[in-house]
């Protein structure tokens, strides 16, 4: 067969994937619950399950081993045919994890923005070459079936291990639940289980692991209530106690403290200003120590300014160049670097 058979078979794949998947009842139930803010890493593992199942079947219906040239895929077609297939899975999937976790983020308190996954170009990869490696697609179209479910599977692992990973990094105490389905293996009993994402955390652990045809799921949800303490790495519950240090200052008469949720949302924010790295726990120390001085070892004290977001007014303590801006509770609000040439501040200083 001399002509080149890709550009009008990825067309038709591609037409008939999106076709089939704005048909399916599972997504559109799926979209709908995350919609109506309902959805959870449940509805994300079915919404993956339902997508690859989609592709394994769109693949075996378009791709026939007598429209091959020598019944073959060659390399040359498989990755132009595969590798955009399996990119549009991951995006679709990818997408919908991402703002599972947005929910659940949000309705745990915690005013973190949900990572999505990376894609695993290497699984593309390999995936491609073995399909090419066979004499005959007969022999190699397995690769297109369940690899393809278990892939779109794998999305949803990823989002919830990267997702677990940067709030462990910021403080929080992840777990992680894998729950069999169905009638799963001995491997798949054993690895059943509630887990501290600590004890988990290496790349590649089992715990976020599947094998072909597995449909356990693994699942997270952020709380908010249970956190590390990332400055001296012991466990506080922060409904009894939300805040991280104290320190006194004179100013109305109430101790200056920093919250714990306000601390994490300028963390990442600020830190980069003081040239740290918000995922190192001596840098978060540094920072919070450096908040503490500007507060008690201030060189002036401006009253009365009007800041965004804020209701009432707010009060600077400045050290150099650096400000501290606190409420009329004397709680941390934010940190400026250099903020002395802030035109409000300065505007303040005025009066």
């Amino acid at each position: 067969m001399n002509n080149d058979i890709v550009p009008e078979l990825l067309e038709e794949i591609k037409k008939a994937f999106l076709s089939k998947s704005r048909e399916s009842r599972i997504l559109k139930d799926k979209l709908l619950a995350l919609k109506n803010k309902k959805a959870n890493y449940k509805d994300a593992n079915e919404f993956a399950e339902e997508l690859g199942k989609i592709l394994a079947e769109i693949f075996k219906d378009k791709i026939k081993t007598e429209d091959l040239p020598d019944g073959k895929m060659f390399y040359n077609i498989a990755q132009r045919i595969i590798d955009p297939n399996m990119h549009l899975t991951f995006d679709m999937v990818g997408d919908y994890s991402r703002d599972v976790q947005a929910l659940l983020n949000q309705e745990a308190g915690i005013s973190i923005a949900a990572l999505k996954a990376d894609i695993n170009q290497d699984r593309i990869d390999k995936i491609v070459e073995k399909v090419s490696s066979y004499d005959s697609y007969d022999d190699a179209k397995w690769l297109l079936d369940e690899p393809m479910i278990n892939f779109a599977q794998s999305i949803v692992d990823s989002t919830i291990q990267k997702n677990a990973d940067f709030h462990y990094k910021l403080g929080f105490k992840p777990k992680i639940v894998r729950t069999e389905v169905g009638g799963c293996c001995k491997w798949c009993k054993d690895k059943a289980g509630v887990y501290d994402y600590e004890s988990v955390k290496d790349t590649g652990n089992d715990v976020f692991r599947r094998h072909r045809y597995c449909r356990c799921t693994v699942d997270y949800v952020p709380d908010k209530s249970r956190r590390q303490d990332v400055w001296s790495k012991q466990w506080n519950d922060l409904e009894k106690r939300d805040k991280i240090e104290e320190r006194k200052a004179i100013s109305n008469g109430h101790k200056f403290t920093i919250a714990s949720k306000q601390l994490g949302k300028k963390s990442s924010k600020h830190m980069r200003d003081f040239g740290l790295d918000v995922s190192s726990e001596s840098d978060r120390k540094k920072f919070a120590k450096i908040i503490n001085d500007i507060v008690e070892n201030k060189d002036k004290i401006i009253r009365n300014i009007s800041w965004r977001g804020q209701t009432d007014t707010l009060t600077a303590y400045i050290k150099g160049e650096d400000v501290v801006l606190v409420n009329k509770d004397n709680e941390f609000v934010t940190i400026l670097k250099g903020g002395i040439n802030n035109a409000r501040i300065k505007n303040a200083g005025k009066q």
